[in-house]
């Protein structure tokens, strides 16, 4: 009966403080506009299956075609949340580009990004 309630709640605890630590890591940094080019299947590190999960490549100058392609780095690889030529968000931080909306989607938008949520002043 406990796992029904634990196991969900310690879920969103993990959600919550990735939420926190993705939005400490945004302070401060330049939103870059990219576009997506292809996706590139890659396995992935949590995995000790063959599954492979699409991770979207982009170029953060869409003009300059011959600019190398560089892979996104996001919060749910799950689906393809992006068409080839969209236009998104994006950040460097420790020489990684991350996407800058990664944690606005789901369950995960509705959760403070902050742990004194309650002390907003």
């Amino acid at each position: 009966m406990w796992y029904f309630i634990c196991i969900p709640l310690v879920y969103l605890l993990f959600k919550w403080k990735g939420k926190v630590d993705f939005y400490e890591m945004r302070i401060g940094k330049e939103k870059i506009l990219a576009q997506v080019i292809e996706y590139r299947d890659h396995k992935s590190p949590m995995r000790n299956d063959y599954t492979q999960i699409p991770y979207p490549y982009v170029r953060v100058n869409p003009e300059d075609k011959d600019s190398r392609l560089i892979k996104l780095k996001y919060a749910n690889n799950m689906w393809k949340p992006f068409k080839i030529g969209d236009q998104v968000g994006v950040f460097w931080y420790g020489g990684v580009l991350y996407y800058w909306d990664s944690y606005d989607s789901i369950i995960t938008k509705y959760l403070p990004s902050r742990w004194d949520f309650w002390n907003r002043g």
